[in-house]
């Protein structure tokens, strides 16, 4: 057993907004990304409705560089996994 406070109807959980509809919830991811975008420096950027031109030329592995920071690149995609799964499969 264990206590239990009723906090009234979602609105906010793990960085998500939540919005009950007749039917349904709505979940907006929005807030959470924001942050994703101020945390990693990339608030400025341009927003692309299709991630990848499909004409463009594959890069060969010789043409790429090691990443400066690893590490930050797996907190990149982690959070956008993150996202991804719980709200936005489109990502």
């Amino acid at each position: 057993r264990f206590k239990m406070k009723d906090l009234g109807p979602l609105a906010w959980f793990l960085g998500i907004e939540f919005e009950r509809k007749e039917s349904c919830f709505e979940m907006r991811p929005t807030k959470y990304l924001e942050k994703l975008l101020q945390k990693f420096d990339m608030q400025n950027c341009k927003t692309r409705s299709n991630p990848c031109n499909i004409d463009t030329h594959k890069i060969k592995c010789e043409d790429s560089n090691e990443l400066a920071d690893p590490e930050l690149y797996r907190s990149m995609v982690g959070s956008l996994i993150y996202a991804m799964t719980g709200t936005r499969p489109d990502i």
